[in-house]
């Protein structure tokens, strides 16, 4: 019923969205989510580690100061819509595009922290969001993929996991690394070290020769 309503008069998509919080209907985070969307053509909820894939935001969608907090959006499409420079704080996308967005400078713009990696039209949203990294200047790129890869291949153990979510290839490093490990995924993604799948990375086992070699094992 919200996605049949999504293209109806303001009045009645408002309307059923009443109905929905009166009557407090329990929803998954993405139906929460997608009732938002569809129905308000905002977002009224605050979002807090959540995890999003193929997620629409399409036309008339606006996405206004701080909903996003601490959150992953794989593979989700941005198209036409308008967001507020501060909407993501600490969030990541991994393979989102972003189509003709409007993006709405906020006042006193802070750094939110954002990490993209294999995206496709960001580059304006992640310039008024995020300030310059302050890498490490120990950190080469080999040390970087190294880390990337270390989240698959544990030192010490004697085989390597095939499968990894994208926010936890960043667990146990400092904010400051995380734009070098974002990086670093899109050159091991380049070399067909790593291969999207689903909601997942997998490590390619036919590339093993090369993981050796920036591993040094």
């Amino acid at each position: 019923m919200v996605t049949s309503y999504g293209t109806c008069s303001k009045e009645k998509r408002e309307a059923l969205y009443r109905i929905i919080v009166d009557n407090k209907i329990e929803f998954t985070p993405y139906e929460e989510l997608h009732t938002d969307l569809a129905l308000l053509h905002k977002t009224s909820h605050e979002y807090i580690r959540r995890y999003y894939e193929s997620v629409y935001f399409g036309e008339n969608v606006s996405l206004t100061a701080s909903n996003f907090s601490d959150c992953v959006f794989s593979c989700c499409t941005f198209n036409s819509c308008s967001i507020s420079s501060d909407a993501f704080k600490d969030c990541k996308f991994y393979g989102c595009h972003f189509y003709e967005v409007k993006i709405i400078p906020a006042d006193n713009q802070k750094n939110c922290n954002l990490i993209f990696s294999n995206c496709c039209g960001e580059s304006e949203l992640r310039k008024i969001s995020c300030n310059e990294p302050v890498l490490s200047s120990t950190n080469t790129e080999i040390e970087y993929e190294k880390k990337v890869l270390e989240q698959y291949w544990r030192p010490g153990s004697d085989h390597a996991d095939r499968r990894r979510l994208f926010s936890t290839l960043f667990k146990g490093y400092a904010q400051q690394d995380y734009e070098g490990i974002s990086e670093a995924i899109d050159r091991l993604y380049g070399k067909e070290i790593l291969l999207h799948k689903s909601n997942c990375i997998e490590l390619n086992f036919e590339k093993m020769s090369e993981i050796r070699e920036i591993l040094g094992r």
